[in-house]
Order: structure tokens, then C-alpha cells, then sequence
């Protein structure tokens, strides 16, 4: 990446911006650039009276293109870069959200996961059974009878839930995140042992940790700890 000015006059080029979900507006517009080597695919930060955006570097010149008031094309970034500058785009975006189950992305180190592993699970964590009507006051439901059955959609997704059953005799429980859509897991925890920022695993964990929370607070699981792979 160069950041060398080449001559006192700024250079002109034409950005294209994209839309969040990969599509192109319709317009182009032109900007000035001291940055030599632009290329056409390019990505580049444009600083504008709106704020920072960005786009896809077209061509060089930009003559009978209309003009939007601007400041500069200030950064080139690559394919990589410009996913990364994306991903976080959507993370700050969603900061209010992660601000309600009091969750600070910033601070997040990942989900822990040196913990004792049984049949794929935490071997930590415990559930317990309480009496019928607490069951049911805490959100269970017994449509089959002999497990206690709890479920929640999650926020902010599509058809993502947290589930717990556990069989009233206690012998055994199962936690699952699932994609109701395709009827199978929804493996947040591998996608953030990949990338502990991908916005996604993150929104679907502050809320499995706050059920995770509830659960163990009102004595239905022990033993675990935040953030801990369950």
C-alpha cells in the first residue's frame, strides 16, 4: 500500500459505492486522491461530508460523472481489508444492542474453551429438575412427559433459538443453539473460534450467555462460567 504523493495536484478517480449486501448504487461519483497506485477493482475509504464510505474504485477520470461534495479518497484497502472494514462496520452498528445485556465487544478475549469435554458437551455444567410449577413459571413446557423442554428465539436473527430438554428424572439434559430454518445446529461457538468477531456469533451468544445466566441463577444448571464453551 502507497501513500506517497506524487504531484501537488491530487489525482482524480471513480468510486462506485456498494451497498451493505454486496449490490451497487447507481451512481458513481469522482474524487481527489494523492494515493499513485489505484487500480481498477480497488477498494477505497472515501472521507465525505457524510462520513466515511466506501467504494469500489472504477477507473481512472471521471469527465460527465456527477459530482458529490467531498473531502478525499483517503485509504486504498484490498478485498481482505475492506471485509474486515465491513464486518466492523456492522459490529459498531450493533454496540446499542450488545449495550443491553451489558456486553463489551471490545473487551471480548473469545469463548473459553479449556474446559472438560463429555460426548461433545461441558462436562460442568449440571441440570436439575424443580418442582412442576417452578418449571413451568420459569418458561418450561412437559408436552412430552417425562422431559422439561425450554426454548427462545433470539433477537436481532433469523430463526436462530436456545433450547434446553432435560428428562425429569434428572439422568439427562442437552443444550442446543438451533437454525430452525434448515432443522439443524447453529454452531456459533466454531464460527467465533474462527473469527471472535464475526457480528452473527456474537449477537447469538450475549444472548445464549443472558439465558445461560437466567437459568443458572434460578437453579435449573450449575456449574457454569461466563463465556465458557458449553
Amino acid at each position: 500500500m502507497s501513500d506517497k504523493v506524487v504531484k501537488e495536484e491530487n489525482m482524480v478517480i471513480r468510486v462506485k459505492f456498494l451497498k451493505q449486501n454486496g449490490g451497487v448504487r447507481p451512481k458513481s461519483f469522482r474524487f481527489n486522491t494523492t494515493i499513485e497506485d489505484f487500480k481498477k477493482g480497488d477498494f477505497a475509504l472515501v472521507e465525505t461530508e457524510r462520513g466515511q464510505q466506501v467504494g469500489k474504485f472504477i477507473a481512472y477520470g471521471a469527465e460527465g460523472y456527477e459530482k458529490e461534495i467531498t473531502k478525499s479518497a483517503i485509504k486504498k484497502m484490498n478485498h481482505q481489508e475492506y471485509q474486515l472494514y465491513k464486518e466492523q462496520q456492522k459490529v459498531d452498528e450493533k454496540k446499542e444492542f450488545f449495550k443491553l445485556y451489558d456486553f463489551n465487544i471490545d473487551e471480548f478475549k473469545g469463548i473459553n474453551y479449556d474446559v472438560p469435554i463429555e460426548k461433545y458437551f461441558n462436562a460442568s455444567v449440571k441440570a436439575h429438575v424443580l418442582e412442576d410449577d417452578k418449571m413451568r413459571e420459569l418458561g418450561f413446557t412437559d408436552c412430552k412427559e417425562d422431559t422439561w423442554y425450554f426454548c427462545k428465539i433470539l433477537k436481532e436473527l433469523d430463526e436462530i433459538s436456545f433450547n434446553i430438554s432435560i428428562q425429569k428424572d434428572g439422568t439427562k439434559f442437552k443444550i442446543d443453539v438451533l437454525d430452525e430454518d434448515y432443522l439443524q445446529p447453529y454452531n456459533y461457538q466454531n464460527m467465533l473460534k474462527r473469527d471472535p468477531k464475526f457480528l452473527y456469533g456474537l449477537i447469538t451468544h450475549v444472548q445464549v450467555q443472558g439465558w445461560m445466566k437466567y437459568l443458572q441463577d434460578n437453579g435449573v444448571i450449575s456449574g457454569y462460567i461466563a463465556n465458557d464453551y458449553i
